[in-house]
């Protein structure tokens, strides 16, 4: 924007839910403002006034020159692509700039991938597209070579949870049991906060902590048990191990930078616990377990041996899988 250069096709990649589809509406309010705000020392871009008509009604999704378009489904039809670029042989309506925000472009399937080429090789005149998606990988490589594409990165757990504290009304313990559930995600963290569920999170952490403490030379009956009672989540298994990662996260800062801990809420504690169990290396050792317990999930692993190998490997206290190094 500050050099007038803005590309005819975009993709913004990055996890849901950290404002990819937000930023692209930003970007057509800044292109279409009737009243810009200009740059300066504070600000190195133009921004958009928020406040014109144009402004508005690209904020109510009332624009007839900013489309936004999504699968049908599970996927993007051939039939909606073709539709849209039956839109693009006309000039825009009013505005300076058409923009095109297609969410989740990562769902297209070839074919509409493929239809969607003419107009990235052969842009109309005054359109920029924005494609969204999960990382350039999850999309066809003829499409991100044609597209200038924007990483964005998780947001810092402390933002999160300073958002839900004075935007959603929570309490500030409970804000970053969320923040740190919601792995870089405002969405997912808005989502979780929704749901009513904070309070049993934070006692599914506590409880977390406790185990990680005892369960090294524990017998196979309480591994058992550890990892019976988690995989009464189901696939929601993997928040549980996300919250004891952040436990032993803090843990390994919670002595040098004790002000960097994302539980704050349970400094103290942290500080203690790292006092009394200063072996870094185990510490590692449990993260990258829980780590591949968690891609494990992801990938439809077998939840309950999942979590029963997890925690045995745990549950040693040699800092060493069952059968490994």
């Amino acid at each position: 924007m500050a050099r007038d250069g803005v590309p005819h096709a975009l993709l913004f990649a990055g996890i849901d839910g950290i404002g990819k589809t937000t930023a692209a509406r930003a970007l057509a309010m800044v292109l279409n403002c009737q009243a810009p705000l200009p740059a300066g020392e504070e600000r190195p871009w133009p921004d958009a006034c928020g406040r014109c008509r144009s402004c508005r009604r690209i904020a109510a999704g009332l624009h007839p020159d900013v489309i936004q378009l999504q699968p049908e489904g599970a996927f993007f039809k051939i039939g909606q692509i073709r539709s849209l670029l039956d839109v693009l042989t006309l000039r825009p309506y009013e505005a300076r700039y058409r923009v095109v925000i297609l969410r989740d472009a990562q769902a297209m399937t070839t074919a509409a991938a493929n239809a969607l080429l003419k107009v990235l090789e052969e842009p109309p005149d005054r359109t920029i597209l924005v494609l969204t998606a999960g990382g350039s990988s999850d999309l066809l490589p003829t499409i991100v070579s044609r597209c200038q594409a924007v990483r964005f990165a998780p947001l810092d757990p402390d933002r999160i949870a300073q958002r839900l504290v004075e935007n959603d009304g929570l309490a500030p313990q409970d804000a970053t049991v969320v923040a740190a559930l919601a792995g870089g995600s405002l969405g997912r963290a808005l989502a979780l906060a929704r749901q009513g569920a904070v309070a049993h999170w934070r006692r599914r952490r506590d409880w977390l902590a406790r185990m990680l403490s005892t369960l090294p030379g524990q017998g196979p009956s309480t591994v058992l048990a550890v990892a019976e009672e988690l995989a009464r989540d189901g696939r929601r298994a993997g928040e549980s191990l996300e919250l004891a990662k952040t436990w032993l996260r803090d843990r390994l800062v919670a002595l040098q930078r004790p002000e960097l801990v994302v539980y704050a809420d349970r400094r103290e504690d942290l500080c203690r616990s790292a006092r009394q169990a200063a072996d870094r290396n185990r510490c590692l050792f449990q993260i990258r377990r829980l780590q591949e317990a968690q891609r494990a999930l992801e990938g439809n692993g077998a939840v309950r041996l999942t979590l029963e190998s997890l925690f045995f490997d745990l549950a040693r206290g040699d800092g060493k899988a069952a059968g490994g190094n």
